[in-house]
C-alpha cells in the first residue's frame, strides 16, 4: 500500500520543519511555492510552483496530488488554502470562512467585538480621512498595522497625530488589500499561546513570553519559555483563548494566539490558525515540554489524535541579533560557541549590514538554548550574544 500523502503549503524554511518532520514519519511530502529555488523544493518528493496565496491554484495542484492531509506553519496567508483545499477535498481543517476571519484582522476584529473578547478597541479604515475621523475621539498613543500582514511589517505607534499621514502610507504600504486597521494601545507583558483546536477543544501547550523591540514597530526580539506569568493568570489566558477560538470558529487547526497581560488582566491581540513562527513551535516547545507540535500538526492534518502530553518541564530561549559588525566571527568561532552547553543552534545571516529593524526580515540572526530553568536558558542567551558581539570585535580570533 502507498504511504499516505501530505501537502504542505510553503517551502521556505519556516516550511521546512513540515516538509522534513512528514517525510520522516513515512509520508510522501508535496510542497507548493511560487519560488522554485526555495530550501524546501528540493527536499520534498514533488514540488509545485505555485503561489502560496493562490488559492484556486493550490486546490488545483491537490486535485492532481491526492492528499490525505494539508498544512502550513508560521505564516498566515496560506491558511487560506489550506482551508480551500480542505473544503474541496473533504480533509480535516478550518472552514474557509474561519480560515479568513484568521487572517483578516478587521475580521476577527468584528468577531472579538460579536463575542466580548477582551481585546483592544480597533477600526479598520482604506483611506487617511476615514482614519481621521474613526480615532477622533481616541486618547494616544495607539497602533497602526496593516489588516492581512504578519512579522511586524507596516506596524507603527503614533504618540500624536502629526505624523498620521506618513504612518498610515507605511501601514498601507504593507497591505494587500488597502486597509488598515487602528489599535488601542496596550501595555504589559507580551505572551504568546502555542496550542491546537481539536474536535471543538482547545489544547495548551506553551505560553511563551516575548522580547520586542518596544515602540514604534515592537519586532519581536526574543522568546522564553515557560512563561513567568502566574498560575492563576495562565488559568485567565486559556480561558481567553477558548473564547478567542469560539469566537473565530476555529477547528482541526493550530492555535497561535498574542495577547498582553495587562493590569486589568489578558487581553487578546491576535490569533492565528497556524503554528508560531520564529522557532517558537519547532524548536523551543520541544525544548521545555518534549512536545513535537509539528508533528502533532500533521497528524491532526491527517485526522489522526496527536500526544500533547508533556514529556518533561524545562525552559527554552531564542535571542535574535539586531546587528552584526563588518568583521563578523569567522565559521570556527561560531562553532566553538555552540559547543557551550545548552546551545542547540546559532544562525548569523550572510549578508552583515547594519540596518534599521523595522520587520522580522531585518534581524540578522538567532541563537537558541535550552535549559532546566528560564533564568539558566535566559542567561546562557544573553551570554551567547555578548560573546558573539566580542568575537566581532577581536576579528574572529
Amino acid at each position: 500500500m502507498e504511504p499516505l500523502r501530505v501537502l504542505v503549503i510553503g517551502a521556505s524554511t519556516l516550511q521546512l520543519p513540515a516538509i522534513e518532520t512528514a517525510q520522516r514519519m513515512g509520508y510522501i511530502v508535496g510542497a507548493v511555492d511560487q519560488n522554485s529555488q526555495a530550501v524546501g523544493a528540493s527536499v520534498a518528493d514533488q514540488f509545485f510552483e505555485v503561489s502560496t496565496t493562490d488559492s484556486d491554484g493550490v486546490v488545483a495542484v491537490a486535485a492532481q496530488f491526492r492528499p490525505s492531509g494539508v498544512l502550513t506553519m508560521g505564516t498566515d496567508l496560506p491558511m487560506r488554502s489550506v482551508a480551500a483545499v480542505c473544503e474541496a477535498l473533504g480533509l480535516p481543517g478550518p472552514s474557509r470562512a474561519s480560515a479568513y476571519a484568521a487572517t483578516d484582522k478587521g475580521l476577527m476584529a468584528e468577531a472579538f467585538n460579536r463575542f466580548s473578547v477582551p481585546a483592544p478597541r480597533a477600526a479598520v479604515c482604506s483611506s487617511e480621512e476615514e482614519l481621521r475621523r474613526a480615532i477622533d475621539a481616541w486618547p494616544v498613543p495607539f497602533i497602526l498595522k496593516p489588516v492581512d500582514s504578519s512579522g511586524s511589517r507596516g506596524v507603527k505607534l503614533l504618540h500624536d497625530l502629526s505624523g498620521l499621514r506618513e504612518a498610515f502610507d507605511y501601514s498601507m504600504a504593507s497591505s494587500r488589500d488597502g486597509r488598515v486597521i487602528a489599535q488601542e494601545y496596550l501595555q504589559g507583558q507580551e505572551v504568546s499561546v502555542e496550542g491546537f483546536v481539536i474536535h471543538g477543544r482547545v489544547h495548551v501547550v506553551a505560553v511563551t513570553d516575548k522580547i520586542t523591540t518596544g515602540p514604534p514597530h515592537f519586532v519581536e526580539m526574543g522568546h522564553t519559555q515557560p512563561s513567568a506569568v502566574g498560575v492563576h493568570m495562565l488559568e485567565k489566558i486559556q480561558r481567553l483563548v477558548v473564547l478567542s477560538v469560539q469566537a473565530l470558529g476555529l477547528d482541526h487547526c493550530a492555535v497561535h494566539a498574542e495577547m498582553m497581560v495587562t493590569s486589568d488582566g489578558p487581553r487578546m491581540i491576535e490569533i492565528g490558525a497556524r503554528l508560531g513562527g520564529d522557532f517558537i513551535t519547532s524548536h523551543l516547545v520541544s525544548l521545555s515540554t518534549g512536545v513535537d507540535m509539528v508533528e502533532a500538526l500533521v497528524e491532526i492534518s491527517l485526522g489522526l489524535e496527536p500526544q500533547l502530553d508533556r514529556r518533561f518541564d524545562r525552559a527554552s530561549a531564542i535571542r535574535f541579533l539586531a546587528a552584526l559588525s563588518p568583521d563578523i566571527a569567522e565559521p570556527r568561532a561560531i562553532e566553538e560557541l555552540q559547543r557551550i552547553p545548552g546551545v542547540e543552534a546559532i544562525h548569523i545571516e550572510s549578508t552583515h549590514d547594519q540596518r534599521q529593524i523595522r520587520s522580522s526580515v531585518d534581524r540578522l540572526g538567532h541563537v537558541i538554548v535550552g535549559a532546566d530553568t528560564r533564568q539558566e536558558a535566559e542567561a546562557n542567551a544573553d551570554r551567547v550574544l555578548r560573546l558573539i558581539r566580542g568575537v566581532e570585535q577581536e576579528g574572529g580570533s
